[in-house]
């Protein structure tokens, strides 16, 4: 995803693309790195819920 920013900013600088496209590919970027943070944030939950069930007990 960093290569297509680089593409895209190299697009801007030669005048074929513009800031809005630029602007929206990063928020894009974003969303999905926020998308990959929630699932490791859910997949951690199910491990703790999993290691609960299997009866380990957990300090506090």
């Amino acid at each position: 995803m960093l290569m297509l920013l680089m593409h895209l900013s190299s697009k801007l600088i030669n005048g074929t693309r513009t800031p809005i496209e630029i602007t929206s590919t990063n928020a894009h970027y974003q969303r999905a790195l926020l998308n990959q943070l929630q699932y490791q944030y859910q997949l951690c939950n199910a491990q703790l819920e999993l290691i609960k069930l299997m009866g380990v007990e957990l300090v506090d």
